[in-house]
């Protein structure tokens, strides 16, 4: 007999079934599982009418919807490869990463029909475009051939046989960022889905159950949205999009939705609270608010606290591991502890979820003492973790090693109690004088300083000791001008040891983000942004 296959078409079939009734809702559309279900099994027909066949791969350029939603089911149990497009990549990169995989059917929202307009000629393997509007008299386009979304449903069956596949055949494929140089593709299988979605259902991880109520928050283009949307019908969970990024849309539906659990990088978490309108809005229903993508503060983790009454949980991960890799749950001895205690867990990167080999090695490969001290770096294998980048065995050779651990490139500490806590790009460590200054670190106390927005900490050359840290803050608008590097210096003192504090303190408009709302420590490097201290006010 052979084994029964881990085909994600299963966790479908099981939700539409079971929780047939259950909501799923789009800004002002609503329907059930149920509507869902019978509209992918037209999109299937749909799809496989305009020639794609078992392996062939289809591009989505699209926010975070119903429709989104649709395609993140049907592509991969039809047996096609989802290659969900970062919208926020540079026109250049979405052709590099459309031609490296080629795609062959590319699903755009109508938002995006000017930008592919403009690359139509670069697209070497897209054979069709299909538009995604509420109206079909927005479909006035120069791409050809081209479709609308609803007429391809409406003309399809509602009858389709999901196929039985080899569940190591490939599901979905997601790109890096980009932030070292080209984006990387990861091919994930069904297998590694399957996995993924069972492992982080767990309490130790998004412990997402059928009460919940789910904002998909995390950009569906990013690492299957943490791979949430899976997560959230598996459990019959009712489920909420958002659509286009409009921070106080985001807390209305939270407050309109009783959302329960969500998860977003810790950007949207500080817009939500820096928002001129944010007490209008109550956000208690939230039992679960998950944050990952860089950082989280214990400072950012009290405010949201304080503000709305929602706790904060760290979580970690990697577009190469599907992405989930941790979580900074408490341990039962430690729920009676006093808050700020709690936030400085909460605030950890985690511990690693289950079925997972995750260690911290130094450069020996040893794993650190759990002193929360010596640093090394975090490497990780595990049944849904990538063996390697796709169509690139260069860049796979650099990251993975013989045993199949991939090596990172994050530095962190581990404590007596097990929880890993990243402190620092293995780029992003200051060399000083023989001793690493973890510039994540210095991040994390600085934001603390209540007239702090935000905080990046890089080198900048010294000839005496090789590198010394320079803090790069941008103050909150109603400090602006009041808080002087002095300051900052003083906030400092108690906080970290001497030879940690920052040399100098350069105030600016706005930190670079990259597309996925982390610090772009590497632009500001690449700027010299130190050589302004002797041009630009420290005020």
């Amino acid at each position: 007999m052979k084994p029964f296959p881990l085909l994600m078409k299963f966790i479908l079939e099981r939700s539409a079934k079971l929780f047939s009734k259950q909501e799923i809702v789009d800004r002002s559309f609503r329907y059930t599982y149920y509507d869902a279900y019978k509209r992918m099994c037209k999109l299937a027909n749909a799809i496989k009418d305009l020639g794609v066949e078992e392996g062939d791969r289809v591009a989505t350029l699209a926010w975070n919807t119903h429709r989104h939603f649709e395609l993140y089911w049907t592509v991969p149990c039809m047996g096609a490869v989802l290659h969900a497009v970062n919208v926020r990549l540079h026109p250049n990169q979405i052709v590099h990463i459309i031609n490296h995989a080629e795609d062959e059917i590319l699903f755009l929202d109508d938002d995006f029909l000017p930008l592919v307009e403009c690359l139509i000629d670069k697209l070497k393997t897209i054979k069709a475009y299909v538009v995604m509007a509420d109206e079909e008299k927005k479909l006035r386009t120069a791409l050809k051939p081209a479709y609308w979304y609803e007429a391809l449903l409406e003309g399809s069956s509602s009858d389709f046989k999901w196929p039985y596949l080899d569940e190591n055949s490939p599901a979905t494929l997601c790109y890096t960022t980009g932030t070292t140089g080209d984006p990387k593709g990861v091919c994930f299988s069904h297998r590694m889905l399957f996995l993924h979605t069972l492992i982080t259902a767990l309490p130790e991880a998004l412990s997402i159950n059928r009460y919940d109520i789910v904002l998909h928050i995390v950009p569906m283009f990013h690492v299957h949205s943490w791979g949430i949307p899976y997560v959230a019908t598996m459990v019959g969970a009712k489920q909420v999009f958002p659509s286009r990024f409009d921070i106080e849309a985001i807390m209305e539906l939270i407050q309109r939705e009783k959302v329960t659990v969500t998860a977003a990088v810790p950007t949207v978490y500080i817009m939500m609270l820096n928002h001129p309108r944010a007490d209008e809005y109550d956000l208690s229903s939230l039992r679960l608010a998950f944050s990952g993508g860089a950082p989280t503060s214990p400072g950012l983790i009290k405010a949201f606290r304080e503000k709305f009454g929602v706790q904060l949980i760290t979580s970690y991960g990697l577009t190469e591991a599907c992405p989930i890799l941790t979580k900074a749950h408490l341990k039962p001895h430690m729920l009676n502890w006093p808050p700020e205690a709690k936030d400085a867990f909460y605030s950890k990167t985690g511990l690693p979820l289950p079925c997972l080999d995750l260690r911290v090695v130094d450069e020996m490969g040893r794993e650190v003492s759990c002193d929360n001290k010596s640093i090394g770096e975090v490497i990780v294998k595990g049944p849904y973790v990538a063996l390697g980048y796709y169509k690139d065995p260069d860049k796979t050779a650099e990251s993975w090693d013989e045993e199949g651990h991939l090596h990172t490139g994050d530095m962190a500490v581990v404590d007596e109690e097990g929880y890993i806590t990243i402190v620092d790009r293995r780029k992003d460590v200051i060399k000083s004088g023989g001793e690493i200054i973890p510039s994540v670190l210095i991040d994390k106390i600085i934001e603390q300083h209540p007239a702090v927005a935000y905080c990046a900490t890089i080198a900048m050359p010294n000839e005496k000791w090789g590198e010394r840290p320079l803090a790069c803050v941008t103050l909150k608008p109603e400090y602006k001008g009041k808080v002087m590097e002095k300051d900052i210096f003083e906030f400092c003192k108690d906080k970290l040891p001497k030879w940690q504090i920052p040399d100098a303190v350069l105030f600016l408009e706005e930190i670079p983000m990259t597309s996925t709302g982390k610090k772009d420590k590497k632009l500001l490097r690449a700027k010299n942004v130190w050589m302004a201290l002797s041009t630009v006010s420290k005020s």
